[in-house]
């Protein structure tokens, strides 16, 4: 009797490693929580300026012209564009200039630009257009 236990026992396990084995596949695979590789931000990191084929690029000093010129973008307002551009000073950087990081507020980054024309000034651009520093 002890036997067809044993029996059954292994058939029962058997069974569910078989369903495990079939359904694992169909399972959406593992999520990370940013992409392997991302460039990982924080204040006092160094980074370069990745617009790549734009020379003399401008980008805003103050985080309300920057606001102001995404949301003007985004609702394809260009009076929104005109006056973030009229309310705070744009400085120009190119591609590869050095900059550090000050502040990090989700896709926005504040920056210090060390390299160019204008080293020492502050600006604010998106985290995408910086590069890992090499």
């Amino acid at each position: 009797m002890a036997g067809r236990w044993a029996r059954l026992a292994v058939v029962v396990v058997a069974w569910w490693v078989l369903i495990a084995v079939a359904v694992s596949p169909m399972l959406p695979s593992p999520v990370v929580s940013f992409a392997t590789g991302a460039l990982l931000l924080m204040p006092g990191h160094h980074a370069r300026i990745a617009q790549r084929g734009i020379r003399d690029w401008p980008i805003p000093t103050s985080r309300a012209a920057f606001d102001e010129f995404q949301r003007g973008f985004a609702e394809d307002d260009e009076d929104a564009m005109d006056g973030a551009f009229r309310s705070a000073e744009w400085v120009a950087v190119n591609y590869g200039d050095l900059v550090r990081v000050l502040a990090v507020d989700g896709e926005v980054v504040g920056i210090e630009l060390l390299e160019g024309a204008y080293a020492g000034r502050r600006a604010w651009l998106k985290q995408r257009q910086l590069a890992p520093w090499d």
